[in-house]
Parts: structure tokens; C-alpha cells; sequence
């Protein structure tokens, strides 16, 4: 997902997505979440309704939201039965929804398994490279600023002798 568009559900959701900031040994969240956009009012949709179910009586976050077998996959640490039926549901809606644009999508059967509306889907190379080109830029400013973050810090002094 594009990191305008997670930054939207992280800002409107922060309880949800607290695990957003925790190093990768404590939560997968850290990586963000990793599918298409087209997936947005999904997710949007379904943290709206576990926030108002949850919001006061229990503590809901999810430590993990991507793409697998063209489904989306929404793993959490809380929640009760309605929660896990909200869940399900939206992970069910994903198998008919295109996940790069949010169109009615299909399933292919064979190869890479992944939901697209049929345009998305005659251009599924150009969007593939293009998600790899923007998760690759990310990856190397997140590279860029932990190595300054070293740098920056006064143990990282003693390194640069």
C-alpha cells in the first residue's frame, strides 16, 4: 500500500495500528501494510467497525495486514467472536475485489495468485514493477535513516575513529 494511503489508516486508527512502531522482533506491523490499494476501503471499513465495537471494552491491534494467496490478511492480538466474523468478512470481500484499484476483481488460476479487475490484470507487469520500484525506494530511505540515526547518535561516535 502506498505509505499516503497507510499513513491515513494509521493516523484515523492509532490504537489499532500501535504495533506500527515496534521493531520487528516484537510485531510484523513494522513492515506496514503490504497490499494494493484497492484494498484501502476494506481496511478503512473494517478498523472503523472494530474501533466502535472495541474502542471501550477491549484492546484490538493488529500486528500484521498483506496480501496472500489474492486475499487479504488482517492478523490482530485481541478482539472476541464478532471481531474474528468482522475480519473474516473483510478477508472474504478482498477475493472479489481488485487489489490494486478497488474494482470487482477475480481470482487468476495459475501462476502468482492474485485478485485483479481484468484491466489491472493485462497490466499486471507494469503494476508489479512499479510496487517493487516504490517498496524498494522505501526499503533504501528507511536504510538511509536508521544508518543516520547510528551516525547521529553518541555511541556512533566511537565508530567513526
Amino acid at each position: 500500500m502506498k505509505e499516503e494511503q497507510q499513513n491515513k489508516l494509521f493516523e484515523k486508527y492509532p490504537k489499532i495500528f500501535r504495533q506500527k512502531d515496534l521493531p520487528m522482533q516484537q510485531t510484523a506491523m513494522c513492515w506496514g501494510i503490504t497490499c494494493g490499494d484497492g484494498w484501502y476501503n476494506i481496511i478503512d471499513t473494517l478498523c472503523h467497525n472494530i474501533k466502535g465495537h472495541s474502542e471501550d471494552t477491549m484492546v484490538t491491534e493488529a500486528t500484521q495486514v498483506k496480501e496472500k494467496y489474492g486475499g487479504l490478511r488482517f492478523y490482530y492480538d485481541g478482539g472476541d467472536e464478532l471481531i474474528r466474523g468482522m475480519v473474516r468478512m473483510a478477508e472474504g470481500l478482498s477475493y472479489c475485489t481488485c487489489e490494486n484499484c478497488g474494482s470487482p476483481g477475480t481470482q487468476n488460476d495459475k501462476g502468482w495468485i492474485s485478485t485483479l479487475c481484468d484491466p489491472c490484470r493485462k497490466n499486471i507487469m507494469e503494476i508489479r514493477n512499479k510496487i517493487v520500484e516504490e517498496t524498494l525506494q522505501r526499503s533504501a530511505e528507511d536504510h538511509k535513516n536508521t544508518f543516520q540515526k547510528l551516525a547521529d547518535s553518541p555511541s556512533g561516535d566511537q565508530h567513526k575513529k
